[in-house]
């Protein structure tokens, strides 16, 4: 890695951020998220006595009894761009390298998957962060995994926002080169699902009883999220996370009964016109002879987006873990950036949401550093995500050192 120790990615969302270390390259590469010590993924919080993530939002949420799932429930939450939160990032980071700070002179460098509602000047937010677009990092995950597609449409969906975009993939002697095709399109995300499954929890319950459980109910409902992204469409799925013993009545649903809930039609809509236009994009169609890959991940992807994406569009691929998708890609980017060709629109700055009239190209705003995202193939409703889909991909946070830092490592 020319003389680089590891890589850090970094995924900051509305509500929480995720962060994975990469040391060494190629298939020996080891990736691990690095969470606050409570959970892998770091909420949003940070206070003025330095504490950060779960122990600063536990703290805020002390003998408090919130009863809104939209206000109350997050008032613990902090910008991610905030310089409190990236103090605390960066302590947090120190601790974990063995007290080595994640700089440069040290060999570290710091890749952030910027989002399109991060600020237009995130590089001067985050000055010793390399940017990187949401869909160029997304790709970038499934690249590391050795791909195999020639024709690819990159979805990545976050907790506010989701983009789109088409790629295609020419084999050279030094792997393939990636060409962006098109434009990003945007639309909504699906941090509004959790609230949704929030009430249906909350409404479920005595009132005034969840107070400092607001973070272990957040973990259940990213539980409850999975459960049905992996099962089959019309098998229950029961609501076991905190709460589930004083709930009046059971929370139970099939995949296929949330998906068809008027809290996801903004989102499910948005995202469907996106992947029709990046197919688009591509020139394919279901006559092809070699269908597009879809390649769909973030964090807002832990829900079963896989039954509204119609097996005409393409075949899918979804690695084991979304949650960690953004962060694991912008991890990979100093390694791969060399292979994209195209407009630079690191940023993740897109046009109009996907439907809107005309949909433009994503806007600039971080320097050839970035680059716009990649779209990629997917299966329809009810389908399994084939077993090829997940062969190949780079590990990230499979091994059993994960939570170990790297200098008490056997």
């Amino acid at each position: 890695m020319n003389g680089v120790v590891g890589v850090i990615g970094v995924d900051p969302q509305h509500l929480r951020t995720t962060v994975v270390l990469r040391e060494g390259d190629g298939p020996a590469a080891r990736l691990a998220p690095v969470g606050d010590g409570v959970r892998r993924c770091v909420p949003n919080a940070a206070d003025a006595d330095g504490r950060w993530g779960s122990e600063a939002a536990a703290q805020r949420l002390a003998g408090a009894r919130p009863t809104d799932a939209d206000t109350e429930l997050y008032g613990w939450r902090c910008d991610a761009w905030s310089p409190e939160f990236r103090a605390g990032l960066h302590r947090r980071l120190t601790r974990y390298l063995g007290e080595v700070p994640p700089v440069p002179l040290h060999g570290y460098r710091t890749c952030v998957a910027v989002p399109p509602s991060g600020p237009a000047e995130a590089d001067e937010c985050w000055p010793e962060a390399e940017p990187v677009g949401p869909t160029d990092a997304l790709l970038c995950r499934w690249l590391a995994g050795g791909p195999g597609a020639r024709a690819v449409v990159s979805v990545a969906v976050g907790d506010t926002w989701s983009l789109t975009g088409a790629y295609r993939l020419e084999d050279t002697a030094d792997g393939p080169r990636v060409t962006r095709v098109g434009t990003l399109r945007r639309a909504d995300g699906t941090g509004t699902w959790r609230s949704a499954l929030l009430r249906r929890v909350l409404d479920r319950c005595p009132p005034a009883v969840l107070g400092p459980l607001v973070l272990a109910v957040l973990d259940g409902v990213e539980d409850f999220a999975t459960g049905l992204r992996l099962g089959a469409p019309d098998r229950q799925v029961t609501w076991a996370g905190p709460l589930a013993d004083i709930l009046y009545t059971p929370l139970k649903l099939t995949p296929r009964q949330f998906m068809a809930g008027p809290e996801t039609g903004p989102a499910v809509a948005g995202l469907t016109l996106a992947v029709q236009s990046a197919v688009r994009d591509l020139g394919a169609g279901a006559g092809d002879a070699e269908a597009p890959l879809i390649v769909l991940g973030g964090p807002g992807a832990v829900w079963p987006l896989r039954l509204v994406l119609s097996p005409r569009l393409g075949i899918l691929w979804q690695s084991t873990d979304p949650c960690l998708d953004l962060a694991c890609g912008a991890s990979w980017w100093p390694s791969l950036r060399g292979r994209f060709r195209g407009r630079s629109d690191g940023s993740g700055q897109a046009g109009p949401a996907a439907g809107g009239a005309g949909a433009t190209s994503a806007a600039g705003g971080l320097g050839a550093a970035g680059g716009p995202d990649g779209a990629q193939g997917i299966s329809g409703p009810g389908e399994p995500v084939g077993p090829g889909s997940l062969a190949g991909t780079a590990p990230c946070g499979t091994s059993p050192y994960d939570d170990i830092p790297p200098w008490q490592r056997p």
